[in-house]
């Protein structure tokens, strides 16, 4: 078993088995380079992590790279091995060296192999003029023309011609048993993104003017964002007007341009490998790999490297588990599909990660004032959120009140902002998937578990403090302090916290009476929890307009009462929180709760039935008696008239 997965590219050198399925394309790239013309630049693309070194691997594998005088020789060039406490132009000059010395060294008898180590030397002792050049700003171009003039003594280009001639020659020759099977070199140019983007770029312009030779093919690793921002000097931001300008430059120096297949990748099979490999799981069928696949294509996608890490959170986190015998977790059926999904939160959106973390319970506890708490509605400051906002409540990912939390923390961030419609499908995944599911209590203790591998502290968020209070006075001195400066009605003010301080009341009551019972604070609200799951949620949206002092909690649906809604009196009685639709994806969204809105004297007329009420949910949890949750599916004419009359308000039963 192994418990951890190196972030090394594949080395298919020692026959590793090619587990992204990119074999097909590395079959093409050979082809193509064993009959292609020369001079020519193949740009190996795609983000950080994404495999391009084990492509290249693999193609040296192919095309014989380990062997000496074969059709193609092989030259491997690691830019960032060169750029190691270096200065730019001394890694320029470094990167030339060495190519330089790997191509004397095919041919020891080549009429030009003494000339071509003299120019090396003497290009490393006249580098001066060229780190000058590059240290007053000009740009790389404009100093390798400079430097290619047409005077004698010009060390730069003299090593172009005697490397032209002796390349030649060595390719020419037939006679020498060591080299007559050359027909062509090939470079392999690594890491460029790896150093910094303008020296990036600076080496993609030496490799143009330098290294364009006959017989030569060049093979570079790179991203084109690296490009981009290494033009940024050159060209200024990247926008409509100038794009043409960034990839005219990049298309001289490519002349065939490969992306990495991210989207082709067999990732659930390299997932379900690795995560095999570290015993996480013993059983293929554990795991549904189209939930899988949903998973990672709404997080980490298809990144190699992100992948190892995941692999290796979880990894270290299964030892965790087992060296814990009184591990909570041990009955959970579901519980790796979730420490799975929460461990690719961690990896892709760090940031919500913490959220959750803070704020486990995402579809009673993701609200308005939670946003508010985050952003301080930093987000209205933009012109365009409102109109943008009001068209998102219209769609299906916007109609709930945690997916309009989402989205104002996401606009309020831009990193987020642009990741939103991804962040809004995988947390559905979540809150929607059965097979994504678990009690808060359970799924805190995989919270806990998985916040061994958390960068971030979790005290914070977004640099605000956590919306947790250690007691009531804290939610209460909050609320106080956020409506001291506001323009709400200070009387509805002062009447809404006396109905919350009811409302306190009558919890702490109950808490009382079953130990296994405990109220939770934050910031604007309280919560009634039962062995860590919560049975009362409490609704204060202090971020609206006030209109009366009353108070909303909800409640889970009694299957003893069919589920019916209570009628406590004329005035007071459950509300329903959505209705029944068969044409939506959801259906019928919180079609197991209910929600009361009351006043101080609702709380004060009404207790016995109010606290009878509650001690009644409090055993459907403890319990687990039936909840009434309805599927996506096709609903028959009966079944329709049956939830649509379930879903009214008139559905009720006396309290």
């Amino acid at each position: 078993m192994k418990t951890g997965i190196i972030d090394e590219p594949v080395n298919y050198t020692q026959n590793e088995d090619d587990k992204l399925g990119i074999n097909d394309y590395a079959k093409a790239l050979t082809n193509f380079i064993e009959n292609t013309e020369t001079p020519m630049t193949i740009g190996i693309q795609g983000e950080w992590g994404s495999g391009k070194t084990s492509l290249m691997n693999l193609l040296w594998k192919k095309l014989e790279g380990e062997k000496k005088n074969t059709k193609i020789e092989s030259v491997w060039i690691n830019t960032w091995e060169h750029s190691l406490l270096k200065t730019p132009e001394e890694t320029l000059i470094s990167i030339v060296g060495d190519i330089t010395n790997q191509i004397s060294n095919l041919n020891p008898n080549n009429t030009n192999f003494t000339k071509l180590k003299d120019t090396g030397k003497k290009l490393f002792t006249g580098a001066a003029k060229f780190a000058a050049g590059m240290a007053s700003g000009v740009a790389g171009k404009e100093v390798v023309e400079d430097i290619l003039d047409i005077k004698a003594d010009n060390s730069i280009k003299e090593l172009k011609n005697t490397l032209e001639n002796f390349i030649k020659e060595t390719v020419e020759d037939k006679n020498n048993k060591d080299i007559n099977n050359i027909s062509k070199l090939v470079f392999y140019i690594d890491d460029l993104d790896r150093i910094e983007p303008k020296d990036a770029v600076k080496v993609l312009e030496l490799l143009k003017n330098i290294f364009s030779l006959p017989y030569c093919v060049f093979i570079l690793a790179i991203d084109y964002q690296v490009v981009i921002k290494g033009l940024k000097d050159k060209f200024g931001d990247l926008n409509e007007d100038n794009e043409r300008e960034f990839r005219s430059f990049f298309d001289k120096i490519i002349q065939l341009p490969f992306m990495m297949p991210l989207g082709t990748y067999n990732t659930s099979e390299y997932l379900i490998s690795l995560l095999t490999d570290i015993d996480f799981i013993s059983d293929e069928k554990d795991f549904d790999r189209d939930l899988i696949n949903q998973i990672m294509e709404y997080s980490i996608g298809s990144n190699p490297r992100a992948i190892k890490r995941l692999v290796n959170n979880l990894s270290l986190m299964n030892i965790l588990e087992k060296n814990n015998k009184n591990s909570a977790l041990s009955n959970i059926k579901n519980y790796k599909i979730i420490l799975f999904y929460i461990v690719c939160c961690q990896v892709a959106y760090p940031k919500i990660y913490d959220l959750i973390i803070l704020n486990p319970d995402i579809e009673n506890s993701w609200d308005e004032s939670l946003a508010f708490e985050i952003t301080q509605k930093n987000e209205e400051k933009d012109e365009k959120f409102f109109s943008f906002f009001e068209d998102l409540k219209k769609q299906e990912y916007g109609d709930d009140d945690w997916e309009q939390c989402l989205y104002r923390i996401c606009y309020a961030d831009k990193q987020l902002r642009r990741n939103f419609f991804q962040l809004v499908n995988f947390l559905k995944l979540f809150v929607e998937d059965e097979n994504i599911e678990a009690n808060l209590e359970d799924f805190n203790l995989i919270l806990n578990t998985s916040s061994t591998t958390a960068v971030t502290a979790q005290k914070k968020v977004f640099q605000n403090n956590s919306r947790i209070q250690e007691n009531f006075e804290g939610t209460i001195n909050w609320i106080t302090n956020y409506f001291k400066n506001s323009n709400q009605d200070q009387d509805l003010v002062k009447e809404r916290i006396k109905t919350l301080i009811s409302l306190h009341d009558l919890l702490k009551n109950i808490v009382e009476k079953n130990k296994n019972t405990e109220i939770k604070y934050t910031n604007a609200s309280i919560a009634l929890y039962l062995n860590n799951r919560k049975i009362l949620g409490c609704y204060n949206k202090i971020t609206k307009k006030l209109k009366n002092s009353n108070i909303g909690f909800s409640l889970p649906k009694d299957p003893k009462q069919d589920f019916k809604i209570p009628l406590i009196n004329n005035n007071l009685k459950g509300i329903q929180r959505t209705k029944f639709n068969p044409d939506n994806v959801n259906v019928w969204k919180y079609s197991d709760i209910y929600e009361l809105s009351v006043s101080k004297k609702d709380l004060h007329e009404n207790t016995d039935k109010i606290e009878q009420l509650i001690i009644r949910s409090i055993e459907i949890i403890e319990n687990k008696e039936q909840k009434l949750i309805l599927k996506t599916k096709n609903y028959t004419e009966d079944e329709i008239k049956k939830y649509n009359e379930m879903s009214s308000d008139d559905y009720f039963y006396e309290a």
